[in-house]
């Protein structure tokens, strides 16, 4: 009889175990797939800001290159129109003026392109730093996840 209800009480918390681990299992599957939810938003997120940093980012290239190129075209017809009331000079006038002409350009376009180098730099920061604080979220929201897990399992291995 004794043997009886040992075996009994061992099939009994077999099938508790069972229907535990199933339990477990369901769960786990469950959150699993809420967190690849949650983790494709982020990432769609993520790539929907990386997006718009890099079309404000072409916007303000392009509008930066658009009032160098009216700032260029405005400095060209001052030039030009110096250039006509100083025709008549002697030619060393000429010589020094074509030299400061090409300076300028050259000290444009250096200007121009530390500028862009710059801001391009600023814009990698911005990014790297947006994607630091999503991974280090998700990290959180995770281990947030995981313990709530840890708890609810604790607190239904606690009541069984």
């Amino acid at each position: 009889m004794r043997e009886k209800l040992v075996a009994e009480k061992e099939e009994a918390l077999d099938a508790e175990r069972e229907k535990t681990q199933k339990k477990l299992h369901e769960q786990y599957e469950r959150l699993e797939g809420q967190f690849n939810e949650e983790r494709m938003r982020w990432k769609n997120s993520v790539y929907g800001e990386y997006d718009r940093l890099e079309d404000s980012r072409k916007r303000e290239k392009e509008a930066l290159e658009d009032q160098l190129r009216r700032s260029t075209q405005k400095h060209q017809e001052e030039l030009e129109k110096e250039r006509q009331k100083y025709q008549d000079k002697a030619d060393e006038l000429s010589r020094r003026q074509t030299v400061e002409i090409k300076q300028i350009k050259e000290e444009e376009r250096i200007a121009r392109e530390q500028w862009l180098e710059q801001y391009q730099v600023k814009i990698d920061e911005q990014k790297s730093e947006f994607k630091k604080k999503l991974r280090e979220e998700m990290v959180r929201e995770r281990n947030r996840e995981i313990e709530a897990i840890i708890n609810k399992l604790g607190d239904e291995t606690h009541d069984t």
